[in-house]
């Protein structure tokens, strides 16, 4: 060692502390100098502006004073930064702000302001400008005199006007985000931006192309003009963005090549789906070994070979759906052993590795619909993977024993192949599983009760195999379970607990030969009569008709019908574009919650106004169908106790449906304590609240069957379709099954009706109209009754936690304690004392009648709404309530359910009528 080396390494750190030293002495004689302030000017500036923006007051000079949301300069006489960042500051930008001529740091972010932005053209010192996500709105500011500005962040505000061109202009500019404003206009010219790193422009409303000058923001690491639909044209030459690491083009309409990058070694992301690109891949373009994102997807133009991917070493995603590519997924893909989401579905791909055990990170393999032959591949022993779909392709052979051993996997979609086989027992280990769609293969042997264990699971589809034998009567013990497909296959029985139908609401079909296998099972199911649905043989008999006829439908719309045109649609209803509805829902952020027709996004309008969002899921038991009579019912049929529309989408090839937000979910929420969207349970609710949401649902229902000509039939009502307002007011919801009734047909009793395929859910589904196909008002009528009968037990309608006697029926079970003067024992343990006892048996006395066998036998919505209405009055005066202000004055006595023959019920009516027209905004229309 040197003695040179030896002295600086000794003496070096002193050395360099020095200045530090001396200067920090400067400062200390400065603050003890009087004169060393800020000067006055800015100092009344900054006091007008603490007051402006609530901030408290300081003591002495405020650059010695600690303040948190300002600098000072080094002789503290100038301001030099303003950080009033996320201070829930609202109104314009104040004035005093403009004033401040020194500021080299303006920071006012995440706040609430708006108006536009004041010329700050005076603050030639600027180097850093943060206004982003503000309610900000005119143009962009002008920059001509900002000769040091190093960033400028603009976005999530409401600017228009286009890009000023002199923006453009300032070579010392690093950063420029103006992302989420709706600019307009076209991209200016980018030569003088020779020293931009990040360079953000998404969603903008830009149009024209992308200008060849590009070429001259040699410095950019981060390229983001994403969700620019009027950017057209094709992608210029980026060979010389030689320091490129994230470049995202996605949803865009650029045409045109891929680009190769091949001079970015530092490349981390690339996003390009949803354009128009044409042409193979370069591969050039998989041999970037940092890159981590790849995503092509939706560009249906790119053909050719998938080229190899050894490249791709760091490589977690790797999205290539919905493209033209053929041929072989290269066995590199084995290889990549950071891949986490590989998707490739909807090609024309031709064979697949056998063996994936390498890829330990594995979460989601998507090869569905190409036709890939061969065996299904191996896979790791994961807790990591969620997804295996290997859907319609040409696969063959069995499921590979590595699958069975997956801990976490949430879905196994192998339907449509040619797999075959015996199905493995040990399926029934992967606990995790709540999918499983075997259906359309050539599967063979028994169903392995083992699947029984399978707690988690929602979906199993074995229809369309060779199964044989008996159905696992585990099977129905499944707590999760609401969709069980059985047809199409040579089996011999179902036991009868699936026809009592222990889960409900329980989608299932089986061939109409299969025997029905009576008695009581080790699980402890009980025997007897189809439960509340059918009795004896020509029910069952009917049965197997209705879910021939099921299957027929079913089958027709998979094979095509299934498309909806706008012009299919009512003019007066709003239609929202795919992107519109991304942003309501931010990016599907909220879920409310899940049906047979798809996910419900919670989401916000720009007016503020809250909406929920259904989307149509591809494997939906619903369809264009019933998305097209919801809209067109719904466009026509205006009432407080119905659910509004507010628009619909059908961009993007999805079927979505935008109502009004109900803030209280659904009755079936509050009655069985269901957990919202934030993790919390809905709370019990009162005897009072619930008759109250008994009437207001009765009115909207009341409403569809005589305000509306020709009447309309519910045909699906049940707790989960009445949704409540923030006030507990109920709204009917989902009218996707509702019938009209064009040219009704009476039946003996002089009910209007028509003879239709049987829909609903079980449960609540009307005896007669199951047997005969015959479906009037009073289905629904006898629907509401099992609601009633569960808002009063808090049971659902079927439970083999009732008696034999009951055959698991709820309206059996309370009829056997009413006529036994046994009404507390079926009471909702909830409603605690907090009801009168005459009341209750006359509200329970309604709902029995509400579901008698003979639909002659029950009263009509109109008569149900005045006992209920009746029986709310007198519940008021009990307790010494002053009247809801939900009801309406009726006369009449609650002693038995109203006689639809009396006189004393039509003069009543004839005032019942008029007093429900106010919570009609319009007419029901032909």
């Amino acid at each position: 060692m040197s003695e040179r080396t030896s002295y600086n390494r000794k003496w070096g750190a002193p050395c360099l502390l020095a200045p530090i030293i001396l200067f920090k002495a400067l400062q200390l004689l400065l603050l003890l100098d009087g004169n060393a302030a800020l000067v006055p000017a800015e100092k009344n500036l900054l006091e007008s502006l603490r007051l402006e923006v609530n901030e408290p007051s300081w003591t002495g000079d405020p650059c010695v004073a600690n303040i948190s949301w300002i600098d000072c300069s080094d002789d503290f006489q100038h301001l030099t930064a303003l950080k009033l960042y996320n201070m829930n500051l609202s109104g314009p930008i104040p004035s005093e702000v403009a004033k401040f001529t020194g500021l080299k740091i303006l920071f006012m972010q995440e706040n609430r302001l708006n108006g536009s932005v004041p010329d700050l053209s005076n603050m030639t010192q600027l180097e850093n400008l943060d206004l982003n996500t503000n309610n900000l709105t005119g143009k962009i500011l002008n920059t001509t005199r900002f000769t040091n500005l190093t960033r400028i962040v603009l976005n999530d505000n409401n600017l228009t006007g286009g890009i000023p061109a002199d923006l453009f202009k300032l070579r010392t500019l690093q950063i420029l985000y103006l992302g989420n404003n709706p600019l307009g206009g076209s991209l200016p010219d980018m030569s003088e931006l020779t020293s931009i790193d990040q360079f953000s422009l998404f969603n903008t409303s830009i149009n024209g192309t992308i200008p060849e000058s590009i070429q001259n923001m040699t410095q950019a690491k981060q390229v983001i003009l994403f969700e620019n639909p009027q950017l057209k044209g094709s992608i210029p030459n980026l060979t010389a963005l030689v320091h490129l690491e994230y470049l995202d083009l996605r949803s865009c309409s650029l045409t045109g090549s891929l680009p190769d990058l091949k001079n970015a070694p530092n490349l981390l992301s690339v996003r390009v789906e949803l354009n128009d690109l044409s042409g193979t891949i370069p591969p050039a373009l998989f041999k970037h070994p940092k890159l981590q994102y790849m995503n092509l997807n939706n560009n249906s133009k790119i053909s050719g070979e998938i080229p190899d991917t050894s490249g791709l070493s760091e490589v977690r995603n790797f999205f290539l759906n919905d493209c033209n590519l053929t041929g072989p997924i290269p066995p590199s893909l084995q290889n990549n052993v950071k891949l986490q989401y590989v998707q490739l579905k909807n090609n024309h791909l031709t064979t697949c590795p056998p063996d994936f055990r390498n890829l330990t990170d594995l979460v989601n393999f998507d090869v569905g619909n190409n036709s890939i032959s061969g065996s299904l591949p191996e896979f790791h022993a994961s807790d990591k993977i969620n997804y295996l779909v290997f859907r319609r392709n040409n696969f063959s052979g069995g499921i590979p024993m590595s699958w069975t051993r997956l801990t976490s996997v949430i879905e196994f979609q192998v339907e449509h192949n040619n797999l075959s086989g015996f199905l493995q027992k040990e399926i029934g280990d992967v606990g995790s599983l709540k999918v499983i769609l075997l259906n359309d293969n050539r599967f063979s042997g028994s169903i392995p009760k083992d699947l029984g264990r399978l707690s988690k699971l929602e979906i199993l589809d074995l229809s369309s195999n060779q199964f044989t034998g008996t159905v696992p009567e585990e099977l129905a013990a499944l707590p999760n379970l609401h969709k069980l497909l059985l047809h199409n296959n040579n089996l011999s029985g179902i036991p009868e607990a699936f026809i009592k139908l222990r889960n409900k609401g329980l989608n299932l079909t089986y061939d109409s030969n299969l025997k029905i296998i009576a008695g009581k099972s080790s699980s402890g199911i009980p025997g007897g009569a189809i439960a509340g649905v059918v009795v004896g043989l020509v029910a069952l008999i009917a049965v197997f008709a209705v879910i021939i006829f099921l299957l027929f439908r079913r089958r027709k719309k998979r094979n095509g019908d299934d498309h909806v045109s706008k012009d299919d649609l009512p003019k007066s209803t709003q239609a929202f574009s795919l992107r519109q509805i991304k942003d309501i829902t931010g990016k599907y952020k909220t879920i409310l919650g899940k049906g047979g027709y798809g996910t419900v996004y919670y989401g916000k309008l720009q007016d503020g106004k809250e909406v929920a969002v259904k989307v149509r899921e591809t494997e939906s038991t619903q369809g264009a169908k019933e998305f097209l009579n919801e809209v067109q019912l719904l466009s026509r049929l205006h009432h407080r106790n119905l659910v509004p529309l507010v628009g619909y989408s059908l961009e993007g090839g999805q079927q979505t449906l935008i109502y009004s937000y109900m803030a209280e979910g659904s009755l079936y929420d509050h009655l069985y304590g269901r957990k919202s969207a934030d993790g919390s349970r809905s709370q019990p609710l009162s005897w009072k609240a619930r008759l109250d949401i008994a009437i207001s649902a009765a009115k909207g229902l009341e409403y569809l069957h005589k305000d509306c000509n020709p009447p309309v039939i519910h045909r699906d009502v049940k707790a989960s379709n009445i949704l409540l307002t923030k006030n507990l007011q109920a709204r009917i919801s989902d009218l996707g099954i509702s019938k009209q009734i064009p040219e009704p047909e009476e039946d003996e009793s002089g009910t209007a009706g028509v003879t239709t395929a049987v829909k609903g859910t079980f449960g609540y589904l009307d005896p007669e109209y199951f047997v005969r196909r015959r479906l009037t008002t009073k289905s629904d009528v006898y629907s509401f009754g099992m609601v009633l009968l569960e808002m009063i037990t808090g049971k659902s309608p079927q439970s083999y936690e009732f008696p034999d006697g009951s055959d698991g029926v709820l309206s059996e079970w309370v009829e056997a304690a009413v006529s036994k003067d046994q009404v507390d024992s079926v009471l909702d343990p909830a409603l605690e004392s907090d009801y009168d006892k005459t009341v209750m048996l006359k509200v329970l006395k309604t709902a029995l009648s509400c579901v008698r066998h003979d639909s002659a036998e029950r009263p009509d919505m109109g008569e149900v709404l005045l006992s209920l209405t009746e029986a709310l009055e007198a519940e008021n005066k009990v307790v010494g309530n002053e009247q809801s202000s939900m009801t309406i004055p009726f006369s009449g006595q609650l002693s038995s359910p109203v006689d639809p023959g009396s006189s004393s019920f039509d003069q009543t009516w004839s005032t019942v009528n008029t007093e429900t027209l106010p919570g009609t905004t319009g007419v029901c229309g032909r």
